[in-house]
């Protein structure tokens, strides 16, 4: 059998995992997830990394983050994995898709435009096997339509488009970091941003509101929240 891609852990992972088990934080947060968190953001251009659980998780907490109004359309790849289309289910939007180019294996942005219809109100742009999406074009449609960009870039981490990183457009950006990833933490994932609200928002989610005060509006959205999963 010939593998996808195969974890490259050393002898530095191994003194990690062993000071993450002596100072036990072992989930939640610590150090090493502040570290991670920050690190990511840096390497992608941003100001803000919120750590999760899974990729699924962030696609899932980024669409609730923006909170975009019930049976929104969101336009996403045909070639992609299924979280993409789970992420607005979850949150009660329709995915949209749109067909791939048959040499990058990417979304195509003519095809984004003719897929944008009254009812549509964000773009997930996926980059497949390393190559970026023609962010230049998807960015001057996702302008012209005034529309909010998601981009899961779990593929192309350390990649750029002209000179700027993969993970470094939209209004958030998510990243898997599973074993098959170029950077792995095993199970995993990251959001990223560059608004301090969104990153709030972000951190509320996965902290499912834990040390805030519970007044009618975090109680709702906590609320409308789980739901999203019945």
């Amino acid at each position: 059998m010939i593998p996808v891609s195969e974890p490259i852990l050393g002898e530095a992972e191994m003194r990690n995992v062993v000071q993450c088990v002596e100072s036990g934080w072992i989930s939640s947060g610590g150090n090493f997830v502040k570290e991670f968190e920050g690190g990511m953001a840096d390497f992608c251009g941003r100001r803000f990394g919120v750590a999760v659980n899974n990729g699924t998780s962030g696609l899932i907490a980024a669409f609730k983050a923006l909170d975009l109004p019930a049976d929104s359309e969101v336009i996403m790849p045909s070639f992609t994995i299924i979280s993409c289309a789970l992420a607005a289910v979850y949150n009660h939007l329709i995915p949209v898709f749109v067909d791939s180019d048959p040499i990058t294996w990417n979304m195509e942005a003519e095809q984004i435009r003719q897929a944008i219809t009254p009812r549509t109100r964000a773009v997930l742009v996926v980059h497949m096997y390393g190559l970026p999406v023609d962010m230049e074009a998807v960015t001057q449609i996702v302008d012209d339509h005034g529309l909010i960009m998601v981009e899961d870039h779990s593929e192309a981490l350390g990649s750029r488009f002209k000179g700027s990183p993969c993970g470094s457009f939209g209004s958030i950006s998510v990243a898997s970091t599973y074993a098959n990833k170029a950077v792995t933490t095993g199970e995993g994932g990251v959001c990223l941003t560059d608004d301090p609200e969104l990153a709030e928002r972000l951190q509320d989610i996965r902290n499912l509101f834990f040390g805030k005060t519970v007044d009618g509006s975090v109680f709702l959205h906590s609320l409308n929240f789980f739901q999203a999963f019945n």
